[in-house]
């Protein structure tokens, strides 16, 4: 199937990219957030919410 961003013939994940869920590659969906079919939500990926933790705690 082909990248609903680059087009690129490879496999492929659902992304929530800005609002919008798309059937994209590893490369595009690093610009968006993997999303969770069973749920219907998006969730960030585990190395953001340890960035963000990390943060918090420095506060």
């Amino acid at each position: 199937m082909l990248c609903d961003m680059c087009g690129k013939d490879t496999k492929l994940s659902k992304y929530s990219i800005e609002g919008t869920v798309l059937n994209v590659c590893s490369v595009c969906g690093k610009y968006g957030q993997k999303f969770d079919e069973s749920r219907g939500l998006a969730y960030p990926k585990k190395k953001g919410l340890k960035k963000i933790f990390l943060s918090l705690l420095r506060w």
